[in-house]
């Protein structure tokens, strides 16, 4: 779990992160795993279910790498999203 925590921080600067793991015995499937990571900017949190602790884990930190990169992404300059030229620039053929 730290590993996959410290491969995030590479992604994005986390001041803190806060992981619970449940265990609900009368729902299917009966492992959550639940994360809550504190950016700059509002929170980024996942949560996922699986039958086995690991499987839930690795969904959860799969679903926070997703969040990440849309972030990065929105960040770009317009052009670089799209990959279409910005109004007013000539496209690069």
């Amino acid at each position: 779990m730290a590993a996959d925590l410290k491969v995030l921080n590479v992604l994005m600067t986390v001041a803190s992160a806060r992981v619970t793991l449940q265990a609900q015995c009368n729902v299917s499937p009966p492992c959550q795993a639940m994360v809550t990571l504190s950016v700059t900017g509002s929170d980024i949190r996942a949560a996922a279910r699986d039958y086995t602790w690991p499987s839930a884990w690795c969904k959860a930190v799969a679903r926070l790498r997703e969040q990440m990169a849309q972030r990065q992404t929105a960040r770009l300059p317009e052009g670089e999203r799209t990959g279409w030229p910005v109004a007013g620039q000539d496209p690069i053929l």
